[in-house]
Formats: C-alpha cells, structure tokens, sequence
C-alpha cells in the first residue's frame, strides 16, 4: 500500500495537469468524498460495488 501525505499529494497535484480523475481506493471505510485538490477518496468495497462511483 502506497501512503502519500499532504506534501507529496500537494507536489503530484501540481506535476499532472490533465483531465483525468485522481482517486485514491483505500482499504479503510469512508465516505467517498473530493478533498481540496478534486482527488476521490473512496474505499475498496465502493469502488468494486458501485458503478457509478466515479460519476459522482
């Protein structure tokens, strides 16, 4: 598992300026939610279950 804290999330932010969707899958259960740099949290379980999870 690759954990990336607030710096080096901040760094890849500003290095990738495309139009993809950033997401992160945990293992964790959370809510599916944007953080302040529109990157998708989202646990395993959702991100397998829900086919609408990135359309959120």
């Amino acid at each position: 598992m690759i954990l990336i804290d607030k710096k080096e999330k901040d760094l890849l932010n500003r290095k990738i300026d495309d139009s993809f969707k950033k997401i992160v899958v945990t293992k964790d259960i959370v809510l599916p939610h944007y953080d302040e740099y529109d990157i998708l949290t989202v646990n395993i379980y959702d991100f397998l279950l829900d086919p609408h999870i990135l359309e959120q």
